[in-house]
C-alpha cells in the first residue's frame, strides 16, 4: 500500500508549479484505499432469534452499545473506535406440560474487538466496515461505517 506522503510527492513531481494551498485543496486525490473506519454510533446491535433456555417463546432486546475509542484519532470530528459492547436482554416464557406459562429471562453480552489492521500505525486496532460478532443466541454487533481515514 502506498502512503499518502508518497502520492503527494509523486503529484508534486508531475505538477511542479502546484503550491501547498492547491495540494491541500486537492487532498481528496490522495485518499488511501481500503475499508472504512468505524466511529461512535457506527456499530449496529441486531437482536437474535434463538430462545434463551428453557423458553419456547420470547424476544431479545438490545441495550445501548458502549464504545472504547481513541480520543485523538478522529474522522470528521468523531472518535475512531476499537471496541463495541452490548448487552441483550431476553424476556419470554416456557410452556409447561399443564399449559401454564413459566417466565424466562436472561442476558447475553456481545463484545466486538478490532483485529490488527494496516490502519493502526502507532495506535492499537480499529474497527472497520464489515467487522461483526455473533453471540451464542444469535445476537449480533455489526460495523456499518462510511468514514475514510485521512492523514493531515
Amino acid at each position: 500500500m502506498i502512503s499518502i506522503q508518497v502520492l503527494q510527492r509523486q503529484f508534486l513531481r508531475k505538477n511542479p508549479l502546484t503550491d501547498h494551498h492547491n495540494l491541500k485543496k486537492n487532498q481528496q486525490k490522495f485518499t488511501m484505499t481500503g475499508k472504512n473506519v468505524a466511529v461512535i454510533n457506527d456499530v449496529k446491535a441486531i437482536p437474535g432469534t434463538a430462545f434463551y433456555p428453557p423458553a419456547d417463546k420470547g424476544t431479545w432486546t438490545a441495550a445501548t452499545v458502549s464504545y472504547t475509542s481513541y480520543p485523538k484519532l478522529k474522522v470528521n470530528g468523531q472518535q475512531v473506535i476499537s471496541k463495541a459492547e452490548c448487552t441483550f436482554t431476553f424476556n419470554g416464557s416456557q410452556t409447561l406440560p399443564n399449559g401454564t406459562q413459566n417466565p424466562v429471562s436472561g442476558t447475553e453480552t456481545v463484545t466486538l474487538v478490532a483485529k490488527p489492521t494496516k490502519l493502526q500505525g502507532g495506535l492499537s486496532q480499529v474497527l472497520v466496515q464489515g467487522d461483526s460478532k455473533v453471540g451464542v443466541y444469535g445476537n449480533q454487533l455489526q460495523v456499518v461505517a462510511t468514514n475514510k481515514l485521512f492523514t493531515a
